[in-house]
């Protein structure tokens, strides 16, 4: 049987067809891993039942969550970092230089600042 220049090149773009098509679905699946479902809970104690659920919860790190002991079955526990806003109430408070303090945030009670 001999293939003539036609059947030839319908059989490279047919391969290359097949070669692109794998590579898309590789990458396509690659891409369409979902993104991961996150929590946020700032309250004092973590209801650990309701939050197995979530692949991350974030808490306030302030509200004595041990990571160890509390993360809720096979989630992780993150803490909450705030590097714009502080709360007077925080220890850490008395040492920030006032000239980074700028304003007063009273809905949420804290002192933005600007730690340039």
């Amino acid at each position: 049987m001999q293939l003539n220049v036609a059947s030839l090149r319908q059989l490279t773009t047919l391969s290359l067809f097949r070669v692109f098509f794998i590579f898309f679905l590789w990458t396509a699946s690659a891409v369409a891993q979902t993104a991961p479902a996150v929590a946020l809970y700032y309250g004092h104690a973590i209801p650990l039942k309701e939050f197995r659920v979530f692949d991350i919860v974030v808490v306030e790190p302030g509200h004595g969550h041990d990571p160890q002991r509390q993360a809720p079955g096979d989630s992780q526990l993150f803490a909450y970092v705030s590097v714009a806003e502080v709360q007077p109430t925080r220890p850490y408070f008395r040492d920030i230089p006032e000239p980074w303090k700028l304003a007063r945030n009273g809905d949420w009670n804290s002192v933005v600042i600007d730690q340039t």
